[in-house]
C-alpha cells in the first residue's frame, strides 16, 4: 500500500481541528450507535465528501484511532492495544495502526511484538525510513545490535537525507565503540539540520574517546544552551570538568543539578567528594548526609562519610561507617583498608591485621594493604619493616603519594634525613606539583631532629 493518500491525510487534519471526533467519543463511546447518523451528516458537511463509503472509512479509521490514542495518553496500554487492533482488523493495510501498536508494546517493554508490527508497517510503506529507524531501536533493546545496524543503514539507502537515521546510527556506533564511525553520523546528521540536544551529548562522548576535551566541552555547552535541564548533559560535563581538575567548575554544575534535580543522591556524593579533596571537611559532611539519606543501599558513600570522620579525627564514627558500607559491600578491600586504618588510629592494631588478612586473601598485590601495614609497623617501633611495606606499595603504585609520605617520616624517624627529605619531596610533588613545599619539608625535618636528640638525651 502507499503512503496514506493526501486526501486522506487532509481530511483526517480538519476532522481532528473541528474537533468532531473526540465530541462524539466523549458523548457516546460506542461507534456507529446512537449520535452516528447527527456525526455523518456533520461530517460529510464538514469534509465535502459525496462518496458515502469513502467517508464512512474515514470516520472509522479517526474513531478507533483517536480512541487509542486516548488511552495511550491516559497510560491504558492495553486498552489502547485492543482498539488499535480493532482498527486493524478493520482495515488491515492501514499501516499507520500497525506503527502505534508498535509503539505501545514499545511502552510495555514487549519488544518482540513492536518489532513485528513495524516489520507489518514496513511491508505496507517500505519508502518510509522511520519505520526501519523505529525496527531498529527495538532489535537493539533485544540485544542485537549488528541487527540493528542493518535496519538503520537500510533507513539512510531509502534516504540519504534523513538526518534522524545518521544520528540513531551514531547512537549504536557510540554503544559499540565505534567512536569514529559515530562522529561522521553525527556531524551528517548535524549538516543536515538536527537539532536535537541529545546529539551533542553523544557527539561529546565520541569527541572525549578523542581526548578533545576541548571540543567535548563546547557540545555539552551546545547541549545545555538548548536545554537547561538536560540532566545528563550537565551530569556528564560536571563529570569531565573534575576529571580535568576543574572542581570550581564541576562544583557548580553539580550543585545545579541538586537544584534541578533535589531527590537525586549522586551530584551530592559528587559535592561531597569535591569538598573532601578541598579539606573543606564540614561542608563534605554536609553533603555525604544527604546522600546517604537520598540513598541508602549505596557502599561509596558510607564510605565516604567515614573518610570525612576519619579527617575529623572521629576514628570511632569512621569504624561505624565503614562497617556500614561492608554491609552493603563486605570484599571491597578499599573500605577493608579504610577500616583496618581507623582500628590503627584507635590503637587496635590486632584487629587492623585481622582485617588487613582479609585484604591479602582477596588481592594479594593491593598496594592499600601494604601501606596499612606499614602504618601498623611504624606504630608498633618497626620502622624497617614499615620501610619495607611502604616500598612494596610503591612498587604496586609508584605514583601512591601517602605511602611516600609515610616511608618519608619513618625514615626521619630513624635518622636517615637525606632519604626522608628524598621521599617527602616526591609524595608533595604528587600532590602539589606547583606548590613550593620546600619549608613544610624543613619543618617535618626540624621536628624530627629534635624528637631524636631528646629520646637520645
Amino acid at each position: 500500500m502507499p503512503a496514506i493518500p493526501e486526501f486522506e491525510l487532509k481530511c483526517n487534519e480538519i476532522l481532528m481541528k473541528s474537533g468532531l471526533i473526540d465530541s462524539f467519543l466523549q458523548q457516546e463511546g460506542e461507534f456507529l450507535g446512537h449520535g452516528w447518523d447527527e456525526l455523518f451528516i456533520r461530517a460529510k458537511k464538514l469534509l465535502k465528501i459525496e462518496d458515502d463509503g469513502v467517508l464512512r472509512g474515514i470516520l472509522l479509521k479517526q474513531m478507533f484511532y483517536r480512541r487509542a490514542t486516548l488511552h495511550m495518553e491516559e497510560g491504558d496500554y492495553d486498552e489502547a492495544i485492543n482498539n488499535f487492533t480493532t482498527l486493524i482488523e478493520f482495515f488491515p493495510e492501514y499501516h499507520t495502526g500497525y506503527e502505534a501498536r508498535a509503539e505501545c508494546y514499545c511502552e510495555m517493554e514487549r519488544y518482540l511484538e513492536a518489532i513485528n508490527d513495524f516489520s507489518a508497517a514496513i511491508k505496507l510503506y517500505p519508502e518510509w525510513s522511520p519505520f526501519y529507524i523505529r525496527r531498529a531501536d527495538m532489535k537493539k533493546e533485544t540485544g542485537y545490535p549488528e541487527w540493528a545496524m542493518a535496519d538503520y543503514n537500510r533507513a539512510i539507502k531509502k534516504n540519504p537525507d534523513f538526518a534522524a537515521g545518521y544520528y540513531s546510527r551514531g547512537r549504536l556506533k557510540v554503544d559499540l565503540e565505534d567512536y569514529t564511525g559515530a562522529l561522521k553520523d553525527f556531524n551528517k546528521a548535524l549538516s543536515l539540520g538536527y537539532k536535537e540536544e541529545y546529539i551533542y551529548e553523544y557527539r561529546a562522548v565520541c569527541k572525549v574517546s578523542f581526548n578533545d576535551f576541548k571540543g567535548a566541552l563546547n557540545d555539552l555547552e551546545q547541549a545545555l544552551k538548548l536545554d537547561d535541564y538536560n540532566l545528563k548533559a550537565r551530569i556528564t560535563r560536571a563529570e569531565l570538568l573534575k576529571n580535568l581538575d576543574r572542581l570550581d567548575d564541576a562544583y557548580e554544575d553539580y550543585l545545579i543539578i541538586t537544584r534541578q534535580a533535589p531527590a537525586f543522591a549522586l551530584p551530592f556524593f559528587e559535592l561531597a567528594v569535591i569538598c573532601y579533596e578541598r579539606g573543606n571537611l564540614p561542608e563534605a559532611k554536609k553533603y555525604i548526609a544527604r546522600a546517604t539519606e537520598l540513598e541508602e543501599e549505596e557502599p561509596d558513600y558510607f564510605n565516604l562519610s567515614g573518610l570525612i570522620h576519619m579527617g575529623t579525627e572521629k576514628y570511632g564514627k569512621a569504624v561505624s561507617e565503614f562497617n556500614k558500607a561492608l554491609e552493603l559491600d563486605p570484599e571491597n578491600p578499599d573500605i577493608l583498608c579504610n577500616l583496618a586504618e581507623a582500628c590503627v588510629r584507635l590503637g587496635h592494631f590486632h584487629k587492623a591485621s585481622g582485617i588487613l588478612r582479609r585484604v591479602k586473601k582477596l588481592n594479594p598485590d593491593y598496594a592499600d594493604y601494604y601501606y596499612v601495614s606499614a602504618q601498623i609497623c611504624f606504630a608498633m617501633k618497626n620502622p624497617e619493616m614499615a620501610i619495607r611495606h611502604c616500598s612494596r606499595a610503591l612498587e604496586i603504585d609508584p605514583e601512591y603519594g601517602h605511602a611516600l609520605y609515610l616511608r618519608g617520616l619513618v625514615k626521619l624517624s630513624a635518622g636517615d634525613w637525606q632519604g626522608g627529605e628524598d621521599d617527602l619531596t616526591a609524595a608533595f610533588y604528587i600532590k602539589y606539583p606547583d606548590a613550593d613545599y620546600s619549608a613544610m619539608i624543613k619543618k617535618l625535618i626540624e621536628r624530627e631532629k629534635k624528637r631524636v636528640k631528646t629520646l637520645s638525651d
